[in-house]
């Protein structure tokens, strides 16, 4: 296992969760779709613009934002004219199972086009990698309704973010890797998007509820919810007729989504917390401390980045 470099234990807003702090860093589509580039062994500026079909102003931005949040590291690998190549940091490595839930979760939930599809080999069994998500402490896996959230010590702010431009849809189509990463972005690569998701997952249902808890503009809430209850994460149910009103309810395909946004959590947890500082939720059957992990569930041993490996194969795609 790789030597772990240090967290950083400086919140970027004071009380803040650490999910907030997650979705900072990592919440915008751009953002996975350099790391996933990164996973697939891609290092230097011309490589990424080529392979992402980026903006070069963008791509210099995200490339930047990711250096200073020490998710990557900059090294020079010529003098002249002076030019740098893009490393994975421990942090930036330890993203690595938030990408295959995403590519979980496009493979189960979006069929994929009729090209040859993405497939990802476990090199320690040999098998294709089917990601099984558990508890590191019990070995077990588990789902939404079998965790016990602990109690905020005071609440946390409203969210602020930056002005980020997001990924269009027409960036997701132009994926030349036919990968369901690129799919499931398309559906959550974006902020808000993920932070309504967050209080969806702790049972928020109605419009005022998430516009009490996070403070965003009216507007934005009602479009993310369409664009949610669109792509079928959310099923819209009247629950009142004069006037009518409606509830927001997770899909099977939305709580589906929860093992991304719980491995967010664990990462802000690991990477951007207090030393000492509890894990947010119990896992309830080993009464532990919950804190997530990927395994193989050919072999059932830990994933990690550099132990996989990739190939396009011919078929109909998977829902």
């Amino acid at each position: 296992m790789r030597k772990a470099d240090s967290p950083s234990h400086a919140p970027t807003q004071p009380g803040s969760s650490p999910l907030f702090r997650a979705f900072r860093i990592l919440g915008d589509g751009w953002t996975f779709f350099i790391l996933r580039e990164a996973f697939f062994g891609v290092r230097r500026f011309e490589d990424f613009l080529q392979a992402l079909a980026i903006p070069r102003a963008r791509l210099t931005e995200r490339l930047s934002w990711l250096v200073e949040e020490g998710v990557l590291r900059k090294r020079p690998y010529s003098d002249r004219p002076v030019r740098f190549e893009y490393l994975l940091s421990e942090r930036g490595h330890d993203v690595y199972s938030m990408t295959l839930m995403m590519k979980d979760w496009g493979d189960r939930w979006r069929r994929s086009k009729p090209r040859p599809s993405l497939q990802l080999i476990h090199r320690s069994c040999g098998k294709r990698l089917h990601p099984k998500l558990v508890c590191s402490a019990c070995a077990q896996p588990f789902g939404l309704d079998d965790l016990e959230w602990r109690p905020l010590a005071t609440p946390a702010p409203p969210p602020q973010f930056e002005v980020r431009r997001q990924l269009m849809t027409s960036a997701f189509e132009r994926d030349t890797r036919n990968d369901s990463v690129a799919r499931t972005l398309a559906v959550i690569g974006d902020q808000w998007t993920m932070m309504i998701l967050k209080e969806a997952f702790q049972g928020a249902e109605h419009f005022e509820t998430w516009q009490s808890r996070l403070a965003i503009a009216r507007s934005t809430l009602s479009s993310r919810l369409k664009h949610l209850t669109d792509e079928a994460v959310f099923e819209k149910v009247l629950y009142q007729t004069h006037p009518p009103r409606y509830a927001y309810r997770l899909t099977a395909a939305g709580k589906d989504l929860f093992r991304v946004g719980i491995l967010m959590l664990s990462w802000g947890e690991r990477w951007l917390n207090a030393a000492g500082t509890p894990p947010s939720c119990l896992h309830k059957q080993c009464g532990k401390p919950l804190i997530p992990m990927v395994i193989c569930a050919c072999c059932e041993a830990q994933v990690f980045s550099h132990d996989v490996t990739f190939s396009h194969k011919a078929g109909r795609g998977a829902k």
